[in-house]
């Protein structure tokens, strides 16, 4: 049992691997666009994704084969592409609009084995300067939505702490219970070879010895709470991050 909770400790989660697109723009400037591209990609791989952007897909598949996909009508065959050339799992698509002083940004993540829009997110800002503490909120609410319908949360750092910390602790107790219960038997075994207490020393002795055990006792009531504890924390509050095709694995902060 322990042996397979390492094993379930230590196994990483592969990150979604999810390319930006070039946002389409209304009334907002290509110098603009490029730094909500660049925000939100870096956004993005905050929350678990790996991500190729707008610049990589460029280098990627050069400018004359990214506007070939960008500019085909049928979207099931554009994400089929353009996601086949990247190796990726989702594309995200957006757009920013610039309605005076507001921008509206609309971004959708498309699902890469079926052209279906995995999650989307519009809100808007009236401040320029707040732009990108918007993209990070969609970016939030993005790898949440992908993260809803997680089917599994593999074992993390809230279950393998207390886990191997309480599995410690039972084996520390238990190599002290060991030892007290072969000092007593030998005390009260007469061939076993040990010279006899004297009168004033048995009391204490046994004493030590009854200590001894107590407190492996509670060490291992302590341990096997804290390997309970373990799984308890992970079943009741999951963090999830997304991960490939939709699903998402269940983090306890980050690797």
């Amino acid at each position: 049992m322990f042996a397979l909770c390492l094993v379930a400790a230590v196994s990483a989660a592969t990150p979604v691997r999810v390319a930006v697109m070039p946002f389409q723009l209304t009334q907002v400037s290509d110098e603009l666009a490029g730094y909500a591209e660049d925000r939100l990609a870096t956004e993005l791989a905050n929350h678990g994704f790996s991500v190729t952007t707008p610049s990589e897909l460029q280098a990627v598949l050069g400018l004359e084969r990214q506007k070939q996909l960008l500019g085909c009508s049928d979207d099931r065959s554009c994400v089929a592409e353009i996601s086949a050339a990247l190796g990726v799992e989702f594309i995200l698509v957006g757009r920013v609009t610039r309605l005076g002083r507001r921008f509206e940004v609309d971004l959708r993540l498309v699902r890469q084995r079926d052209a279906s829009v995995a999650a989307r997110d519009a809100r808007g800002v009236d401040d320029e300067a707040r732009l990108g503490d918007l993209l990070a909120e969609s970016a939030r609410a993005l790898a949440g939505q992908v993260a809803v319908t997680a089917p599994a949360k593999p074992f993390a750092w809230r279950v393998w702490v207390p886990v191997v910390t309480g599995a410690v602790l039972v084996a520390v107790s238990a190599t002290f219970w060991g030892l007290a219960e072969r000092s007593y038997a030998a005390w009260v075994t007469p061939s076993s070879g040990r010279v006899p207490l004297q009168p004033e020393e048995v009391a204490p002795t046994f004493q030590s010895l009854a200590l001894q055990r107590n407190l492996a006792i509670a060490g291992t009531c302590i341990g096997a709470a804290l390997i309970a504890s373990g799984f308890v924390w992970n079943a009741l509050v999951p963090v999830v991050v997304p991960t490939s095709d939709g699903a998402a694995v269940s983090l306890g902060g980050r690797w």
